[in-house]
């Protein structure tokens, strides 16, 4: 369910505004009109079931795959690296591939260098109603709780900061899983962010084998495409 994190008061979001608009007229900031009507900046959905999981580690520690669709409600949004936390464990981190091959590799799971946000922060969003749908890739110091068996759900909280350090949050459920078959992909985002210029988009469909390995890998049954 989608929240929103420090939500300011009626009397403060409107004195934030008027700030907001000083602040553009001296030239300090440079944001729109739709940046100052009281409109969400973000929406965050988490695409749920096998796209979103939390999952063992060759390490013993727990891998963590988040595939979420963005939304910019207003232009000139800017994201920063988000924040992943569970119940037991607040020092989630995310995997970088800046310097490695086309694929990204975490665990059982791996993707295209395209459809992975990591290495794309900060993330900007030149139009309301931009969207970017890709996976989120990250490690936690701990591992999987017993308590929580094959196919059970684990809260999380995915929390982003815009460019005026103003957090952005949704909570959701991680699937667990235990095994360690390979995913050949946990999702096929339909598309990046309309702003081709800002984001490059995933151009092309991906299926067959992973080309890092040397021999094919299966997709998991029930993966479905976006």
């Amino acid at each position: 369910m989608p929240i929103q994190k420090a939500r300011l008061s009626r009397s403060e979001e409107a004195e934030d505004r008027q700030c907001l608009r000083e602040m553009y007229h001296e030239g300090v900031v440079d944001i729109s009109d739709d940046s100052l009507d009281g409109a969400p900046a973000l929406d965050i959905s988490v695409i749920g079931g096998p796209e979103t999981l939390i999952f063992n580690l060759p390490s013993g520690l727990a891998g963590y795959a988040i595939t979420v669709r963005l939304v910019a409600g207003k232009s000139g949004l800017i994201l920063m690296e988000p924040e992943i936390a569970t119940g037991h464990d607040h020092q989630i981190v995310l995997e970088s591939f800046d310097l490695g091959g086309p694929v990204c590799e975490l665990g059982q799971c791996w993707y295209r260098k395209s459809e992975v946000l990591n290495d794309r922060f900060p993330l900007k969003f030149k139009q309301r109603g931009s969207m970017v749908e890709a996976a989120i890739l990250a490690t936690g110091l701990k591992p999987i709780p017993a308590r929580y068996l094959q196919g059970m759900t684990v809260p999380f909280t995915l929390t982003f900061w815009d460019q005026f350090a103003i957090p952005i949050g949704v909570e959701d459920g991680l699937s667990v899983d235990r095994s360690t078959t390979p995913r050949s992909r946990l999702a096929r985002p339909e598309r990046s962010v309309l702003d081709q210029g800002e984001i490059p988009e995933s151009r092309e469909p991906f299926g067959g084998d992973n080309p890092n390995a040397q021999t094919p890998l299966r997709s998991e049954p029930g993966t479905k495409t976006l």
